[in-house]
């Protein structure tokens, strides 16, 4: 038999021609992509006139299911997410509950104590809203509240639920953005119920199906339910929209870093104002959390809460910052000031008649801003941009040495415009890669031409912060002209882990992580993959630190350039300006959870007149620990007519550790 590409349907081996939708069979003689993947597009497209194209598509194809099903009289099964245990579970999971059936929606009950479901006939939507969510018993908070945010906003919810009305057949498409791809999938309506045939998983007041079928489409993305447990609201958000998430901190990422209220609420409020979706992140992180304190406020650790409203409200003496937010399991509310039991609410009539809600019982709670930066990590930011938008993606991979040839995209900007790069980290949600961490990614934008054939590196006009995570996010405003947009990350490099203490590298595989680049843009760009660039990784590191780095100047014609505070780790560049004397550089550093790109955390170099150099790249490793740093630095300039180190190594050496192939290219002296 074979399954057809478009339906999912398995035919026999004497058709060729699929006999539900009509799609005809392509012999190939490799295995396909999943056939839910919409190609990345090479060419900048409106993303509504994206999303008609998908959706035209794919509606043809349900109606010939639909039709299929209606002539056979049967209802659809999708055979490539069937109703089995291996759709539910990881294959070696140890959490399996109780007995699972898996039934259609006329076949579902519910418990005495709901209500709202009865005299109701089934639909996809009913006036969906927020409180409508109901969580089951998967821990997929970051998911669901990222979903009550969307359904705040019915335009963007309908726009993921391809197939927007009830049919008997069970066939239904779902829109979603996985890691940085658009993806339409097909999904039954078998859902998973208990013994009593009530929905295990999530599911929506008034027999609504969207919730439980997005989640199923989501599962079925990642390989089972199982796989949707733990996450972060921005993965939610950017699953659900496509539109470009940025992660807004609470607390510090390390002692050097600094969190500052102002800054954080007007964030918040021109978030709010811009129309923007958020989701919150309580006590996660490198957060040092108390269970049963959180318990007893109200408060769950690590999970994800929707943030419904912000607003600052005034009364004759005070100004207060208020933030709403809602849990997803539609109970267990905050406890503390401005909660629904808080006397504030008394001392402050005017304020109640406008933002309280008096028996609520739904998960929805308001709290000051100084308690939610007190009790949670961090606020996901979801940027939704008007109709004229346009977007585009491009996959790369980082390269696991500087031996490597470097790469990048060309960017054309036709029209003075914002540009929003998101970057995906490709990781999947296996059981396998449960504690996999993403390595640490770094967007740089340059200024650029193209000349014989190659793209030079220029200045550097933008880039992201360094970050240990799964998403990265970089926003600008570029004029009309020629730039190189290349993605930088360390930590995955087998230089760095035989430095790290570890016995053998034999055993580290050399992987070159994949990613997907998304541009989104107020105006039409052209952009492409460019393997052909006139110079090396240590010209683009050293255009960042001079860029964003802190320069010191150590003596007469020579400058050190670092990177400390908030770019997950250090680095260090030196600058010799002297025309004739090299200069002389030790960097000596202690640390934990951190890896140098040269295998060493001692280096000394010896910097030729007129040339730069890249000392030291130190990466944090884990993005679940925290990590520290100190690093001392001991310089002098060369006497006349000597090149190598001095009494600092031995005779003859330039540079130890020595310079060898998988670093040269990062560390090498660069020309000014």
């Amino acid at each position: 038999r074979w399954i057809c590409s478009s339906c999912t349907l398995r035919n026999s081996s004497d058709v060729f021609q699929c006999v539900a939708c009509g799609t005809i069979l392509v012999p190939q003689m490799s295995i396909s992509p999943p056939s839910s993947v919409e190609s990345l597009q090479p060419e900048s497209m409106s993303m509504d006139q994206m999303r008609e194209i998908a959706e035209r598509k794919v509606m043809t194809i349900v109606e010939n299911i639909i039709k299929f099903c209606r002539d056979q009289n049967m209802p659809f099964v999708d055979d490539q997410f069937p109703p089995t245990e291996n759709a539910l579970y990881f294959p070696s999971s140890s959490s399996r509950p109780n007995k699972c059936q898996w039934l259609r929606p006329q076949q579902i009950t519910f418990s005495s104590n709901d209500t709202d479901w009865r005299n109701r006939e089934w639909s996809v939507f009913s006036n969906p809203s927020p409180t409508d969510i109901k969580q089951g018993v998967l821990g997929n908070c970051w998911f669901l509240s990222a979903l009550a945010v969307l359904a705040e906003r019915p335009d963007l919810l309908k726009r993921v639920m391809v197939t927007k009305n009830y049919n008997k057949e069970g066939v239904y498409v779902v829109r979603l953005c996985k890691a940085g791809v658009w993806q339409t999938v097909f999904v039954d309506d078998l859902l998973p119920c208990d013994e009593k045939r009530r929905l295990i998983y999530s599911h929506a007041r008034g027999k609504q199906l969207w919730v439980p079928l997005v989640e199923k489409a989501l599962a079925k993305l990642h390989g089972c339910y199982e796989a949707l447990q733990a996450g972060r609201s921005i993965e939610g958000l950017a699953t659900l929209t496509g539109y470009p998430c940025e992660s807004l901190a609470l607390q510090q990422s390390c002692p050097e870093t600094e969190v500052e209220e102002d800054m954080v609420w007007v964030k918040l409020l021109s978030s709010m104002e811009a129309g923007y979706l958020m989701g919150a992140s309580c006590g996660g992180g490198n957060m040092d959390t108390n269970d049963e304190e959180y318990n007893q406020i109200g408060l769950r650790p690590r999970h994800a809460y929707s943030v419904l409203r912000v607003t600052s409200e005034y009364n004759i003496k005070f100004i207060f910052r208020l933030v709403q937010l809602r849990n997803p399991w539609g109970h267990f509310s905050w406890k503390g000031d401005w909660s629904n039991e808080s006397v504030l609410w008394q001392q402050n009539p005017q304020l109640a008649n406008q933002l309280f809600q008096r028996n609520a019982d739904n998960g929805t709670f308001w709290m000051c801003l100084e308690d939610m930066m007190k009790y949670f990590d961090s606020v996901d930011i979801c940027k939704i941009y008007g109709r004229n938008w346009v977007e585009v993606s491009l996959g790369g991979k980082f390269p696991t040495s500087a031996a490597e040839p470097l790469t990048g995209f060309t960017l054309e900007v036709f029209k003075e415009c914002e540009l929003e790069f998101s970057l995906f980290q490709q990781l999947s949600r296996t059981q396998e890669s449960s504690n996999q961490s993403p390595v640490d990614t770094c967007i740089c934008i340059f200024r650029s031409s193209v000349f014989n054939g190659k793209a030079t590196i220029g200045t550097m006009v933008a880039s992201s912060k360094r970050k240990v995570k799964k998403h990265q996010s970089c926003s600008c405003m570029l004029d009309v002209g020629t730039y190189l947009v290349i993605n930088l990350a360390f930590n995955h490099w087998l230089s760095g882990y035989a430095g790290a203490g570890s016995p053998s590298t034999s055993g580290v595989a050399l992987v070159s992580p994949s990613y997907v680049l998304t541009l989104h843009s107020s105006h039409a760009v052209g952009i492409t993959a460019c393997n052909n660039i006139d110079g090396l990784i240590a010209d683009a590191v050293i255009q960042l630190a001079l860029k964003a780095g802190k320069e010191t100047a150590v003596r007469d014609g020579v400058a050190c350039y670092q990177l400390t505070k908030g770019w997950g780790g250090l680095v260090v560049v030196a600058e010799n300006r002297h025309q004739s004397s090299c200069f002389h550089i030790r960097c000596e550093t202690t640390c934990n959870n951190l890896v140098s790109s040269r295998g060493s955390l001692y280096t000394a170099d010896s910097v030729p007149p007129l040339h730069r150099q890249v000392i030291m790249i130190l990466s944090q490793v884990d993005s679940y620990s925290g990590f520290s740093v100190k690093h001392k630095l001991t310089h002098r300039m060369a006497g006349n007519g000597v090149d190598d180190l001095g009494n600092w190594g031995p005779r003859s050496v330039k540079h130890d550790p020595p310079l060898t192939l998988d670093v040269a290219n990062l560390h090498q002296p660069r020309p000014l």
